[in-house]
């Protein structure tokens, strides 16, 4: 097995935009970022968003940007932000790890990215604790092996798909009879309270099986007011500017919701949605999903080419839905990995 390359935090020199130009050969073999799913459709999408990401990091003296051989010519990369939304939501103190880009074989990528999260887990330990949230991309089993070694543990497994508007839209699926009602950039604000009932006791009552409630040193009830909370900046437009709705008996018994991303936008070329919240009541919104999706999928919201969808990779229910609509292709898996690491 390779020797662990050693791996330092940039100082301030390295995290000017020279610094940041000598990881550019990284990002441009990178093949496993977060937005990898959409260079079937945008040509370099993966450079120019992980280039981005490193950029915002440098930018920022809360977090940590993370090399690994030479600092020169580093051979991997990674860093580490803060998350404030979380951490007060949460009560602890809640990072998350960037992508991480590295080169060479198997053994070597996986030496590499040891270290650099090691070196993660210590910065975050010695600036206080608590908890680091990553990303891996489901083929790449170089990182997920070093994260577990590193004290990483998987807690969910994500799936995404990308909706194509300008593809042929065909659809297997039966309308339910759901009202469907779109909101975008905050209308849904104007919502009654009263109509948001039967979503918000589901949102609140359900045992979700998402990271957050998996992890056992989270705090339930937080965590059901962290989602509660975001249910609420959904409607508002707060994070959320496109919101579908499916009604019946003047209430609302399924929604999905997405964010624009502006950065992706310019990347693109093209309108860019990317995926926010959604959850339909049961047994009240049974089938309603399908309604909102199929309206979703024929329609362009916001003028959008590219939407994004996601979701657990065993929610076999949605996984189903989504097969029915033509436009709607996978674009790729993630693991969610928790690390706690110092107090």
């Amino acid at each position: 097995m390779n020797d662990l390359p050693a791996a330092i935090e940039l100082d301030p020199a390295g995290r000017s935009q020279a610094g940041i130009d000598r990881l550019q050969p990284l990002f441009d073999q990178h093949r496993f970022s977060h937005v990898t799913g959409f260079g079937r459709y945008v040509p370099d999408v993966t450079a120019r968003a992980t280039r981005r990401a490193f950029d915002l990091a440098a930018a920022d003296d809360g977090s940590a940007v993370f090399v690994a051989g030479d600092p020169d010519q580093p051979a991997a990369a990674t860093f580490v932000r803060p998350a404030p939304w979380e951490t007060g939501h949460l009560g602890v103190r809640v990072g998350k790890v960037g992508d991480l880009v590295a080169e060479g074989d198997p053994a070597t990528r996986t030496a590499a990215a040891g270290a650099l999260l090691g070196a993660a887990g210590r910065h975050w330990a010695d600036t206080g604790g608590g908890l680091l949230i990553a990303r891996v991309d489901i083929d790449d089993t170089d990182v997920l092996v070093a994260a577990q070694r590193a004290g990483f543990e998987v807690l969910e497994t994500s799936a995404t798909y990308l909706n194509d508007n300008h593809a042929e839209f065909r659809t297997t699926h039966e309308d339910k009879g759901y009202e469907i009602r779109r909101y975008l950039r905050g209308a849904g604000a104007d919502i009654p309270a009263s109509s948001l009932d039967l979503i918000q006791r589901w949102v609140d009552d359900t045992d979700r099986t998402g990271h957050l409630y998996r992890d056992r040193r989270l705090d339930p009830e937080r965590v059901a007011a962290l989602y509660l909370d975001w249910l609420g900046n959904t409607f508002s437009g707060a994070y959320g500017d496109v919101v579908y709705t499916a009604w019946r008996d003047d209430q609302v018994v399924g929604f999905v919701s997405w964010t624009e991303d502006e950065a992706m936008d310019a990347f693109a070329g093209t309108k860019v949605l990317r995926a926010g919240i959604g959850a339909a009541v049961s047994p009240e919104g049974q089938g309603a999903l399908g309604d909102i999706y199929a309206a979703v999928c024929s329609e362009q919201p916001l003028g959008s080419r590219l939407v994004e969808h996601t979701t657990q990779a065993g929610n076999e229910a949605v996984l189903t839905v989504w097969a029915r609509y033509s436009t709607l292709r996978p674009s790729s898996c993630h693991y969610v990995l928790h690390g706690w690491f110092g107090g």
